[in-house]
C-alpha cells in the first residue's frame, strides 16, 4: 500500500483561496443592490434640496424687495425675468383661492410649476406633476391668515416640506422638512 501523500491533506492552495474571495466579491456586488433600498434616502435628498431652494428663493426675493425700496404695498417682484408674487417682501404660499395665479415660491425657488401638469399656470389647488404633489391650504383669517404651500416626493406618504407664509403681521415664512416616512 502507498502512503498518503501530505501534501494533499494539508487544505487549500492559496489560488484556490483567492479565486473563492474573488468569486464570493463579484456575487456580492450583483446581489447587495438588490436587496438594499436606496430609494428612501434619494426621496429625503429630494425634499431636502427643495427646502434649500426654499431657503434661497426668501433670502434672493426679500433682498431684492429691501434693494428696490421696500415698497409694502408691492404685490410682484420680478427677479431675472420672473415675476414672483409677495406679500411684505417674501414670496407668497399661495392665496384663499388657489385657483388664481399664485407663483410666488414656485417661481422664485424655480420649482416645477402646475404647467408641468397641463393645469392653470400658478394655480396650486392639489396637483400632481408626477414626481410631487403640490397642496395649497389656508388658515386663519386677519392677522392670523397663513398660506401654506406643502410639496409631498413621489412614494413617500410624509415625506414633504411646508412653506407657510404670513400676509399680515411681522411673522417670516416658515420652512418644515418632514422625512420620516421616506
Amino acid at each position: 500500500m502507498r502512503p498518503m501523500n501530505l501534501r494533499q491533506t494539508q487544505g487549500f492552495t492559496m489560488i484556490e483561496l483567492i479565486m473563492v474571495i474573488v468569486i464570493l466579491g463579484v456575487l456580492s456586488a450583483f446581489a447587495l443592490p438588490r436587496f438594499a433600498d436606496l430609494g428612501g434616502s434619494a426621496r429625503a435628498a429630494a425634499i431636502e434640496g427643495l427646502a434649500g431652494s426654499m431657503r434661497s428663493a426668501i433670502g434672493i426675493t426679500r433682498a431684492k424687495w429691501l434693494a428696490d425700496g421696500s415698497d409694502a404695498a408691492a404685490t410682484t417682484i420680478n427677479l431675472d425675468g420672473v415675476d414672483v408674487k409677495i406679500a411684505r417682501g417674501y414670496p407668497i404660499a399661495g392665496t384663499a383661492t388657489p385657483t388664481v395665479d399664485v407663483l410666488g415660491i414656485i417661481a422664485a425657488a424655480g420649482l416645477p410649476d402646475t404647467t408641468d401638469a397641463g393645469a392653470t399656470p400658478g394655480a396650486v389647488a392639489n396637483y400632481s406633476n408626477g414626481d410631487y404633489t403640490f397642496t395649497n391650504t389656508t388658515t386663519g383669517t386677519g392677522a392670523t391668515l397663513a398660506n401654506t404651500l406643502t410639496i409631498t416626493v413621489r412614494g413617500g406618504t410624509s415625506c414633504e416640506v411646508a412653506y407657510t407664509n404670513f400676509p399680515t403681521g411681522t411673522t417670516p415664512p416658515t420652512i418644515t422638512v418632514k422625512t420620516d416616512d421616506c
